[in-house]
Parts: structure tokens; C-alpha cells; sequence
């Protein structure tokens, strides 16, 4: 009902606080310093025990596993790209996931069952695109197709779909597509920054309706309850 807001962090003086994500049952977050270095740092949920999570210094991108156990997140590699890591949680060990450091990466997010890492690339020649690894790195999969731009990969409940966001209709729409690729989906007809403000439903169906990519308007098919909910998109 809005009541009982507790704040959980107070940044230091220049610092901003943002893109708050669930940890198992800690929130972990991102913080800028007035010089410009990011990290992420963890917190309960009343506000105590705040740690950090990642040394820095350009640490955003961020998903945690189900079970709060793992990190996965993307850092700025220096050579004009990304790469992404994962981290133990309990250990504070970090392993290198990816190696094209000159390579856009961004959209991380942990599938449900915690065994696979969703992320999008900018490969060089082509728009960003959606992926797939496992958590240990290997079996990397483009699951983006014909030159779209697709980004923000978010996986269903039941880890069976991803849903993301693309710019296939030139604003900005809300799709689905199966975890392997394919059986892509519109779900949501969203006017530009519409697109970025969306969540799965935690009772989302198994099925997923919608208009089949590239249909007109008015083709056979409901609007899917699951892509609802507003939520900021990137941090």
C-alpha cells in the first residue's frame, strides 16, 4: 500500500545509487562515485550489512542466481568494449567469462534454474544482439536473428522463453522467443521508452501468446499478461 519505505543505502557525497536487483534475500545494486568508478555493492534487506561485491572500476550490467549464490555481471574492459564475469558470492572469487574485450556487451541475466547466462553482443559489423552461454562460459549461442536489434533479454518464470526488447517495428516493441531461438513473438506495442519499462509476471502462464514477429496489427493472437509491470531497464 506504500507504506513502511525503508531506505536501504545512503551513497557518500557525488555518489548515486541505482538499478536495485534481487540477490536471494539481499539486494544488490549499483554505485558511481564522483569519479566516475562504478561497482556493485550488496545490502539487506533493512538496510544492513552493506558490502562490496565487485572492485571496479567500470562494474554494471548486472544479474543475480535465484539462490543469490552467483553474480553475473559486464565490466568495461578499456579497449573499448566489455566482457563479462561471474562471481562467487560466498568466496568473492570472479571468473572471466568472456573474451572479446573490444566487443559491446550488456542485458546479463541469469535464467531461472541458474545454469545459463543471457547477454547481448555487438559483434562488429552487425546491431546488438541476444546470446546465450553457459555459466561457465562455453557454449556461446546467437539466438538473435536477420540483423535485428535486439536487447534487455529477460527469462520467463519457467526459464522456457526469453523476452526482450527490440527495435524491429522502429520505435521499440516488446517480444518473446523461445530459450533456444525461434517462435519469436510480439507482445507488447510500446511507443519508444515504453519498450524499457517491463517485467514478467511471477504467474505468468507457461503458454505465451502473441502476434508472430512482423504480422500486422490486428493478426491472431492475445496479448500476453506477462510482459506487464514497470521496472527501470538499464543502469
Amino acid at each position: 500500500d506504500g507504506s513502511a519505505v525503508t531506505r536501504l543505502t545512503i551513497p557518500p557525497p557525488g555518489a548515486s545509487d541505482g538499478q536495485p536487483s534481487a540477490l536471494g534475500k539481499r539486494v544488490a545494486f549499483g554505485r558511481t562515485l564522483a569519479d566516475g568508478t562504478r561497482r556493485i555493492l550488496a545490502v539487506n534487506a533493512d538496510g544492513t550489512n552493506l558490502v562490496s561485491l565487485t572492485p571496479g572500476p567500470r562494474d554494471a550490467e548486472y544479474d543475480g542466481s535465484a539462490r543469490g549464490d552467483k553474480l553475473a555481471f559486464a565490466s568495461a574492459s578499456g579497449q573499448g568494449g566489455h566482457d563479462i564475469y561471474l562471481l562467487d558470492v560466498a568466496s568473492g572469487g570472479i571468473t572471466q567469462l568472456t573474451h572479446s574485450p573490444t566487443l559491446y556487451k550488456a542485458g546479463v541475466a541469469f535464467s531461472p534454474g541458474g545454469k545459463q547466462i543471457a547477454f547481448t553482443r555487438t559483434d562488429l559489423g552487425q546491431l546488438e544482439g541476444i546470446f546465450v552461454m553457459n555459466i561457465d562460459g562455453t557454449q556461446v549461442t546467437r539466438l538473435s536473428r536477420d540483423g535485428q536489434y535486439d536487447f534487455l533479454p529477460r527469462w520467463s518464470p519457467d526459464g522456457k522463453r526469453i523476452g526482450f526488447t527490440s527495435a524491429r517495428p522502429g520505435a521499440g516493441s516488446v517480444y518473446t522467443m523461445l530459450a533456444t531461438g525461434g517462435d519469436i513473438r510480439e507482445v507488447a506495442e510500446n511507443p519508444a521508452l515504453g519498450a524499457f519499462l517491463w517485467a514478467w509476471a511471477t504467474n505468468c502462464p507457461r503458454r505465451v501468446t502473441g502476434r508472430p514477429a512482423g504480422a500486422a496489427s490486428g493478426a491472431e493472437g492475445e496479448r500476453s499478461p506477462s510482459a506487464a509491470g514497470a521496472a527501470p531497464a538499464r543502469f
